[in-house]
């Protein structure tokens, strides 16, 4: 679930980042913005994926710590 936000999220930065490519007088006020947005964004999914990792670490120790109890309650 983590990981697919996080690629949601991924997209949506490309798509600002694609949007704000142009020279026109009329995006180039608003370029600043949709670049710094756009960072803030890439730290989102950064963050998202960090937590997806940590999250699939403490299954795996959770996991191997019942089946060891399991194994040792055999």
């Amino acid at each position: 679930m983590v990981h697919s936000v996080a690629l949601a999220v991924n997209d949506f930065s490309s798509g600002i980042m694609t949007a704000s490519a142009g020279d026109d007088n009329s995006t180039k006020e608003l370029k600043g913005s949709f670049v710094t947005f756009s960072s803030a964004l890439n730290g989102v999914k950064e963050s998202l994926d960090v937590m997806s990792t940590n999250d699939d670490n403490t299954l795996g120790f959770t996991l191997e710590l019942y089946s060891r109890y399991m194994d040792a309650a055999n």
